[in-house]
């Protein structure tokens, strides 16, 4: 929500500084409107999930009455897939809910990508984090389960042979002041 609630701008150079570029085809797509059912905000909350949760975000770029960009349809990215083509461009391939599978070039879709190891795929920052949240995970049933037996080892002691009652009072104490 913080992202999305900071000021999305689309700016025009002029000179040495720059101005709000009102008349730019993508300012009202980007600032307000970026589909006929979502908001700017909730758009780009969107994003920002689909980034952190799964390393992409795609949006097909839908032509319209506001020119080649009208519409940005976010899509779900469990359902994409890309590939880069022996030309180096991208190809991506979206499986809708009803099973169909429609290809687009990338030119089509609008691609916000996270931190990515081969520079058209992203890294979901869970996905990366799972391993260390799985040994945390870990690490406190473990600590849960050892305090519950308050903090005791368990264990059977053997020895060869019999113990004097000293020799076992001994090892008592010395196996109490140990654990």
């Amino acid at each position: 929500q913080d992202i999305a609630g900071m000021p999305l701008i689309v700016y025009e150079r002029q000179g040495r500084g720059k101005v709000r570029a009102r008349s730019h085809p993508l300012y009202e797509l980007l600032h307000d409107v970026p589909n006929e059912w979502q908001t700017s905000f909730q758009w780009r909350e969107m994003m920002m999930g689909h980034l952190l949760l799964r390393g992409n975000a795609y949006n097909l770029i839908q032509e319209g009455p506001r020119g080649f960009a009208d519409q940005l349809i976010p899509l779900n990215p469990a359902r994409m897939k890309v590939e880069q083509l022996p030309n180096r461009h991208l190809r991506y391939t979206y499986t809708w809910e009803n099973l169909q599978k429609e290809v687009y070039t990338q030119d089509e879709i609008f691609h916000l990508l996270g931190l990515s190891s081969d520079g058209f795929t992203g890294l979901s920052v869970v996905g990366l984090a799972k391993n260390s949240m799985g040994l945390a995970l870990a690490t406190e049933e473990y600590g849960a389960r050892f305090f519950n037996q308050d903090a005791r080892p368990g264990g059977v002691l053997e020895v060869a042979g019999t113990l004097s009652p000293e020799a076992s009072e001994r090892l008592k104490k010395n196996w109490d002041a140990a654990y």
